[in-house]
């Protein structure tokens, strides 16, 4: 009996110093709450996710999903609208033709999407061509069908990324090149090789003069027929999917907007992904997420920020690090913490005018916080922002005396700035943990719950003595 006791209380003494250790930053990790990336999958059997054993899986949308979830600080929310069969006519009507059934749901879906992915086109030239075994090159009139094909792939892709730019300007789109689906054809692969070659050129051209992104999949593929062609059929094993959504993850993700974290404290390398930023709302100091861990990035105490004033939200480009803004529209003052990021403290008594300025309109984008690494989902418009005229980017009312750190003093005292998670551009306001915490609270909740635990095992071992047993 006192063998299986001193066990226990080993037992007792190894968990409560796992919990004082471990506890804390399993709860920072399952409380970060992520912003909400939206997604939209426009295309083909590639999209809707046809396999090369001609079942039914997971296209690429899917696989981009993940490996956004996996390699960001986003959650995506996926609108796949890809369907098997479809060409570039097909997206196109989606968009243009109110009779279209999806028409008002892949609208909609644009109009708040953050990314949009597009495959269509190959469809187009294999309904010229037929049967693929039977593809003869020398066929004069069919080249020249197959040309006239390639010319309407690149002229619906042209309409429909200027309607996609209509719908939603700032969406980020990802336009995919095609590989080498017929590698199962050794006696024609040049003239296979030669016309993806021209599709792709085709689709690349039209991309880059709508500001799209072409996302090429053919070297990926090349070595690798086996495990992503193994089958004489043009639509790829889940493998293959998962080869095209690296491809455009690769380009995807070093192109979503910085998420910014709020909280109080050094933050803990459990959240957060790189490139992500925090901002310690307790001290001032800026961390950037460099690989896995949190590196101070600077100070914003040690700036000599000026103090501006001006009617409307600061716009992303106005001011620099260091200074703060207060809207006299809303009395909500800004401090900027980036160069292209406003963070919007929260209301705050009007600003004492101790130079004398002439108080002015400084127009911007509105919302919680402003900025981000590039255009962000939301332009102006969609953000309700002022635009007032000429007094843009002029310095309002500024030389008030003291550094950063002596007015965001002072502002601790009026102003209260709420813990968030702040997508750069995207006006998301979510909830965020303080960062700093409290491991006394954690070792005192893991001493309660081991003792109750303790004397529950104790009592048992009391009465099973009682009734005769060791």
């Amino acid at each position: 009996m006192k063998k299986r006791i001193k066990q226990f209380i080993t037992t007792i003494l190894s968990v409560l110093l796992v919990i004082s250790f471990v506890l804390p930053h399993q709860t920072l990790a399952a409380n970060f709450e992520k912003p909400i990336l939206n997604y939209v999958a426009l295309g083909d059997s590639l999209a809707a996710g046809y396999l090369n054993d001609k079942s039914r899986g997971r296209g690429y949308p899917e696989f981009i999903k993940e490996r956004i979830e996996s390699g960001s600080s986003y959650l995506v929310d996926l609108q796949n609208f890809g369907i098997g069969g479809y060409r570039t006519t097909h997206v196109l009507d989606e968009l243009i033709n109110p009779q279209s059934p999806k028409y008002q749901q892949v609208r909609e879906a644009i109009k708040q999407a953050d990314i949009i992915t597009y495959d269509a086109g190959a469809n187009d030239v294999l309904g010229v061509i037929g049967d693929v075994t039977k593809f003869n090159p020398n066929d004069s009139e069919l080249m020249k069908q197959i040309q006239a094909a390639m010319i309407t792939v690149g002229d619906n892709i042209d309409v429909t990324l200027k309607e996609i730019r209509k719908i939603n300007p700032d969406a980020q789109v990802y336009i995919m090149g095609y590989y080498n689906a017929l590698h199962f054809l050794p006696n024609i692969q040049d003239a296979v090789l030669y016309l993806i070659g021209e599709l792709n050129k085709v689709i690349d051209t039209v991309a880059f003069y709508n500001g799209a992104t072409f996302v090429p999949t053919f070297e990926i593929f090349n070595g690798k027929f086996q495990e992503y062609l193994p089958n004489p059929d043009i639509h790829p094993t889940e493998a293959g999917y998962q080869a095209i959504a690296g491809q455009f993850a690769n380009f995807i993700i070093p192109n979503l907007p910085i998420v910014w974290i709020f909280g109080e404290g050094t933050p803990s390398d459990e959240i957060g992904h790189p490139r992500d930023k925090y901002l310690d709302i307790k001290n001032w100091v800026v961390y950037e997420k460099v690989d896995l861990v949190w590196q101070k990035s600077y100070d914003l105490k040690e700036y000599e920020g000026e103090q501006l004033v001006g009617q409307g939200a600061p716009k992303v480009d106005y001011g620099k690090i260091g200074d703060f803004y207060f809207d006299q529209n809303t009395n909500i003052l800004y401090v900027k913490v980036d160069e292209l990021f406003w963070l919007e403290i929260g209301k705050s008594d009007p600003i004492d005018d101790n130079d004398g300025g002439q108080d002015g309109e400084q127009p911007g984008d509105s919302g919680t916080g402003s900025g981000g690494d590039q255009t962000g989902p939301q332009n102006n418009e969609k953000d309700g922002s002022q635009n007032t005229g000429s007094n843009q980017g002029e310095n309002l009312n500024s030389g008030n005396s003291g550094t950063t750190g002596e007015k965001l003093e002072q502002m601790n005292n009026k102003a209260n700035t709420t813990n968030t998670v702040k997508t750069a551009g995207n006006n998301q306001r979510l909830k965020l943990p303080n960062t700093a915490t409290n491991n006394g609270l954690f070792l005192l909740i893991g001493m309660f719950t081991i003792t109750i635990a303790g004397v529950s095992y104790l009592m048992y071992f009391r009465r099973i003595k009682r009734e005769g047993f060791e």
